[in-house]
């Protein structure tokens, strides 16, 4: 199976989200002329809500023009796009808008619905994504009748524990309720290292299973001690060396001169 099988494209991606049974454009455009912005009156129309709070439109224009010097205009055709769309489902407007108006129209959609314009990462620091919204963010309408956003919970300690109507959960144990409360042991001191990990660490094994066969043949790991007194062995002897190296260095530098 190809790759335009597998994956969302991203008019696929615009159709899920465009909420146009709820509007007709035409009303829309009618009731908001005049009184809001281009980006709340397109908001509105491509999200079906009409309580979109209009700083937070005004914040996505904003992070959204900063990404991308053309926004506006792209925003003004978008605007103008939809001010003449004729369809009143998704796909047929989906299919009215150019690539260009379709992109906008995403781009608006997804900082609505993640909350963020750009793009994040949680294992690396090379992303670009900017915060629009927390408690705004449309994501987490879908499932708001059962859970609420990830945060302090509103429902009490637990909540979570009972199995929602018309769910079929498997059995959970009966104290799992109290796991989160129990937490994990302190402890005063770190426990002592695999004596067949430490082996491979310092260099007589490549893998541990060859560490463990070589401790079972009678071998033994380096103490913490041993450890120490070997590391400063080395560092000593790699100090020395440089310092004959510098010392011939000059030796070598004085005797050119002297030539």
């Amino acid at each position: 199976m190809s790759p335009a099988h597998t994956r969302l494209s991203r008019r696929q991606l615009l159709v899920s989200l465009i909420a146009i049974p709820l509007f007709s454009p035409r009303s829309v455009f009618a009731q908001t002329a005049g009184t809001d912005s281009d980006i709340a009156r397109a908001s509105a129309l491509l999200t079906g809500r009409s309580t979109l709070a209009p700083e937070t439109a005004m914040r996505v224009q904003e992070l959204l023009s900063a990404q991308d010097a053309a926004f506006p205009s792209h925003l003004a055709s978008l605007i103008r796009a939809l001010e003449t769309a004729s369809g009143t489902d998704p796909q047929t407007l989906s299919d009215s808008l150019s690539d260009t108006d379709a992109a906008t129209a995403l781009a608006i959609l997804e900082a609505w619905y993640l909350g963020y314009v750009g793009s994040v990462s949680t294992s690396s620091m090379d992303y670009d994504g900017k915060f629009v919204t927390y408690l705004q963010a449309l994501m987490f309408e879908p499932t708001g009748d059962v859970t609420p956003r990830p945060a302090y919970s509103k429902r009490g300690a637990n909540y979570w524990s009972a199995v929602p109507e018309g769910v079929a959960a498997p059995a959970m144990a009966d104290n799992v309720a109290t796991w989160g409360l129990a937490g994990l042991k302190p402890t005063t001191s770190p426990p002592d290292p695999d004596p067949a990990w430490l082996y491979m660490m310092q260099g007589y094994a490549t893998t541990i299973t060859a560490a463990r066969a070589a401790l079972a043949g009678g071998a033994a790991p380096l103490t913490s001690d041993e450890v120490n007194a070997k590391s400063l062995a080395a560092a000593q002897a790699s100090a020395g060396a440089q310092t004959t190296g510098a010392q011939t260095s000059d030796s070598e530098t004085r005797e050119g001169d002297s030539k």
